[in-house]
């Protein structure tokens, strides 16, 4: 589940991000315009995609450790 805003984003999606709000952050493509956090945030989810892509696992040196998903268990990365 992704639910992250941007902050100049925040006053018009309320309710959380619209379909499709996540691609900017897991491609990393955020632009000057959004504030230096929402920067870093899209730089370490590109981070886990890259990283699952080439691994299987979602995780790189400094990052959280993800638990495996289970059956009837999710989990999720907070």
């Amino acid at each position: 589940y992704f639910d992250y805003v941007a902050a100049k984003n925040r006053p018009k999606w309320k309710d959380g991000v619209p379909h499709g709000g996540e691609i900017i952050y897991f491609l990393d493509t955020l632009d000057s315009s959004f504030a230096k956090r929402d920067r870093e945030y899209a730089r370490k989810a590109s981070g886990y995609m890259f990283e699952f892509a080439k691994t299987g696992k979602p995780a790189f040196a400094g990052s959280p450790v993800w638990q495996d998903d289970r059956f009837l268990r999710d989990r999720t990365l907070v």
